[in-house]
Order: structure tokens, then sequence, then C-alpha cells
């Protein structure tokens, strides 16, 4: 049996941690050896309770970058301010992926937002797949495209950074013995595999060429919903915190009806502000199975793996994205006709867009489209699909 490393170096939450665990069974119950280096270990932990996994903590950049730029308009902006600003630093880091990766001698590594461990398996004979939501697998293309047009950059400058984040990554590489690069897009379309757990609708690059859609991972399971008391439509909520949230949360409290939140690193000082008989926090992780057989509205911070669990239940969403791939989600949810967006600078427009969604029925209906077309795609066998795409390139070696 083979020896496996599942790496997850970048973001945040259980969303690069949870879609994982269906696989990893599948490979334990085949008897093979998995070990899982992640940014969060405490996260790890509650991902893979019960699992006889091997635990490691990631190489990430912790310290400032330089440039940062905050609002990011391209993927190579987006390595820049994830550490990929300057050759020293990412060579540092890539050096430490690279002897990770070499004493554990894996057969193959299943990359989740891990960039920099790409770079290091450039100089390191292991099989590789990069492995996630479309965001990041971005295609290999050059120059890359502009993610967020509404930001001011002009084309000369983001060829310049798309060309000196190549410079910085090829300095990585060769430090460690590898092939550098021709262009970016390498870094991510040299590889074994490039799993995206995603529908074509909800990819980041919704026009991606010769691309297979795993779709999503099986939902896992946790606590059932207790529903606060209230007339109409239920809500339910999985919210992080963001500027207008106190906007969003004092409006549903005004409408009254059952709306049910699972709050993610919110202040618990404005929960209990906003607390009532018709909204209730529950802080367990909920089981979204039971939840989206009796919600008829999610509000979200449009996280891929939630906002397909909605409208997979035909459950039209409203959506407050806080980050560029979130945003790009539910742009692609708003161009179903399935949802509605509300940037976080605009909180006059909470008000509107709820009551738009509450008081139409054609985002249900678009919801229940996109549900219709999938209702026969089989999610609870994502892990044994993975785990033998797996096995395959092992034999393949």
């Amino acid at each position: 049996m083979a020896r496996i490393l599942f790496t997850w170096e970048l973001g945040l939450g259980m969303g690069h941690l949870l879609p994982h665990r269906p696989t990893v069974e599948t490979l334990l119950e085949r008897g093979h050896e998995i070990y899982f280096a992640s940014r969060n270990l405490t996260s790890l932990g509650r991902a893979f309770d019960g699992l006889p996994i091997r635990m490691l903590q990631s190489p990430y950049r912790s310290s400032p970058v330089s440039p940062y730029y905050r609002t990011t308009a391209t993927f190579p902006q987006v390595m820049n301010d994830s550490g990929f600003d300057n050759a020293k630093d990412l060579s540092s880091h890539a050096n430490a992926w690279w002897h990770l990766i070499s004493t554990i001698d894996p057969a193959i590594v299943l990359c989740d937002h891990s960039p920099t461990a790409l770079v290091a398996l450039r100089a390191l004979p292991q099989k590789k797949i990069n492995i996630g939501g479309g965001f990041t697998c971005p295609p290999d293309e050059t120059p890359f495209r502009v993610l967020e047009p509404r930001l001011r950059y002009t084309p000369e400058q983001l060829e310049r950074d798309e060309a000196r984040i190549l410079a910085n990554a090829n300095a990585a590489i060769e430090s460690l013995g590898g092939a550098p690069l021709e262009r970016l897009g390498q870094l991510f379309g040299e590889l074994d595999d490039t799993i995206i757990f995603s529908f074509q609708e909800l990819d980041h690059y919704e026009d991606r060429v010769g691309a297979t859609y795993w779709g999503p991972p099986p939902l896992v399971p946790g606590a059932a919903p207790e529903w606060p008391e209230g007339d109409g439509p239920k809500i339910f909520g999985y919210l992080r915190a963001f500027p207008i949230l106190p906007t969003v949360l004092d409006r549903l409290n005004e409408l009254g009806h059952p709306t049910l939140i699972y709050p993610s690193g919110i202040d618990e000082s404005l929960l209990k502000r906003c607390e009532s008989a018709t909204l209730r926090f529950q802080r367990d992780r909920l089981d979204l199975a039971h939840v989206r057989r009796e919600a008829d509205l999610a509000i979200l911070n449009a996280n891929l793996s939630t906002t397909i669990a909605m409208l997979m239940a035909g459950i039209p969403t409203l959506m407050f994205p806080v980050t560029l791939e979130s945003q790009m989600v539910a742009a692609r949810a708003v161009m179903m006709g399935a949802g509605l967006m509300v940037q976080g600078n605009q909180p006059n427009e909470v008000v509107r867009q709820l009551d738009r969604m509450l008081e139409s029925d054609k985002y249900a209906a678009n919801a229940r489209a996109f549900a219709d077309r999938y209702a026969d795609w089989d999610c609870d066998a994502f892990g044994t699909r993975v785990a033998d795409r797996v096995e395959e390139l092992i034999r393949d070696a």
C-alpha cells in the first residue's frame, strides 16, 4: 500500500479540510498510509477526528509581504499577497516544503491551495494533483486573466506583476534544482491531474477548456437545526464577520421570520445583542443536509461548498462575499438568477435585496432548475472516485 500526502497551505476555514474526509476515509479503508500537512492543526484535528492520519504543520508565510495589494485583480496578485512577493522568502518556504515532502517520501501529493508546495514539487519526483473548488486551480494561460475588472490596474502593471512573480517562483525552483517555468501557468498546468470539486456553472473560470468537474463532496453530518419561533419563510445563515453584518442582523430581526445562523468568528457581544425570539445563533456545526430540507432562503458569504449545497437543494441565496474568491462564486449564482449579492460596503442595499429575495419566486425557481439539473449526481461517490484516481496515478508511476 502507498504513502499519500495531502497539503493545505493558504486560506481560511474548514472548506480546505472537510471536503477531503471522504477521500481520506476511503484510502484508509484500502490500507494506505495518510499524511496531512495543514496550515491549521486545530482545524485539522476537528475535521479528521477519529481517523488514524499523521498530522503535520505545513510551512506557510506568517510575516508581512511587500508589496501587499489588499485588493487583487489577478491570481498572480493573490500569489503575491500569499508569499510570492520576494524570491528569498519564497525560496525559504519552498525549501521547507521540499524537506517535508522528501522526509515523508509519499507516492503522490494532493495539494489544496498550496502553491509553494507546487513550487517544491517541481524539484521532486512525486506524482502531484491540484485539488480545490476552482479558484485555487487556475488554468494554464498567459497572461493570467483579470478576475476583478472594477479595480484600476493597467495591463502594463499586471504584466509586470506576473513577470515578477514568475521570476520569484523560478528563483525558488532553481534553488532546489528543479526545471524553471517558462510561464507562471505551468505551475498549475504541468501536473498529473487537477480535481475541481465544483460544477461548471460555479467555476471561477467559467470558460475553462478541457476541465473535468467532480462535483461536491458529500455533506458532513452535524447537529440538527433548532429553528426559533416566527412566521413566514425559514432563513438559514452561515456567516462570518464582515462590515455590514450588524445591518443584516438588525433587518432579519425586523422581519421576524424564523432565522437560524451558524456564526463563524463573529464577536460574541454582537451575537448576544442580536439574538432574539426569531433569530437564533447555533454554535455547533450544523447538519446541512437536514438544514436544506427545511430552509427557504440561505444567507451566506458565498463560500463555495455551502453555496453549492443550498443550490443543489433548490434554495436561493443572498450573498455577502468577503474575498475575491467568494465574490466570483456570488457572481456565478447571480448570473444563474438563483440569488443576489450585496457588497460589504453597501449597507443601504441590505433591505432592498433581502426584500427582493423574499417577495419574488424567480430566484427559488432558478435554484430549483439548478437542483433538477444535478438531481441524479451522486455526491456520496466523491471519495471513492478521487481515491480511484489517486490509486490509478500511483499504479502508473
